[in-house]
């Protein structure tokens, strides 16, 4: 089914993400090992998570060009899933993104996504590592490369990178602009630290998309319409489930 799967992206020329490496299954099942020995691992497939994918799995990614996906909030929240591979994937030659996985589960910003894939890492510097990153001398990130992650690394695991995710020449007229004089950045002597261990999506204060304001001095343009929408659509939901709406 798989194998069936990647040929028809491949003949629309759609991009491929997979999550795989989840828990003792994960393990047994070696997903990225089984599509590299049939032929099918190449590099316009992302794999999200990877957690309990070997490290000979993830050099095999390397290997062929594909991209990762760390969905670090989830990963060390949600149990059985196994640990975040952010420093195993830089130790394969491999810079991920990253991801939140699902938002029914946790919040669905990149703030809270960078920082639970930094706490995680000190823990692998304290030696209180899961099973899989009890290996001497991983290399280690720091917000600068979380940062990265978060937005050069996401828009090549997206394959427009040609376009977005960097500030650049000739890319696309996209940015995030953070205020650095709020209560909990300040005194922001490390801008990419204070944005990473302190930042939250209120101290975003424009967004630009292609040129287009979506948001500005902190409210979101058309923010009101969203809000009424997705009212209606809980109401939807209750009402087709019986259920009453809440106070």
């Amino acid at each position: 089914m798989a194998a069936q799967d990647i040929r028809l992206a491949r003949e629309l020329g759609l991009r491929i993400s997979m999550h795989v490496g989840l828990g003792e299954w994960g393990a047994q099942q070696q997903a990225v090992r089984q599509l590299a020995e049939s032929g099918l691992l190449a590099s316009d497939m992302t794999f999200i998570h990877l957690c309990t994918s070997t490290d000979e799995e993830l050099r095999m990614l390397a290997a062929h060009g594909a991209t990762a996906s760390v969905a670090s909030a989830l990963e060390v929240f949600m149990p059985g899933l196994g640990q975040p591979a952010t420093n195993r994937l830089l130790a394969a030659g491999v810079s991920p993104s990253l991801s939140v996985d699902t938002e029914t589960i946790v919040s669905g910003d990149m703030f809270g996504v960078m920082r639970a894939a930094l706490a995680y890492q000190q823990l692998i510097i304290a030696g209180a590592a899961g099973p899989m990153d009890r290996v001497p001398g991983l290399p280690t990130f720091d917000a600068a490369d979380l940062i990265a992650f978060a937005t050069i690394e996401g828009a090549r695991a997206c394959g427009i990178d040609d376009r977005t995710g960097s500030l650049t020449p000739g890319k696309e007229a996209d940015l995030i602009m953070v205020r650095l004089d709020h209560a909990n950045l300040l005194p922001a002597t490390d801008v990419a630290a204070s944005i990473v261990a302190g930042g939250h999506a209120g101290n975003v204060d424009l967004v630009m998309v292609g040129g287009e304001i979506l948001k500005e001095n902190g409210a979101l343009r058309g923010g009101d319409r969203v809000f009424e929408e997705t009212a209606a659509s809980r109401n939807r939901l209750f009402h087709a489930a019986g259920l009453k709406l809440p106070a």
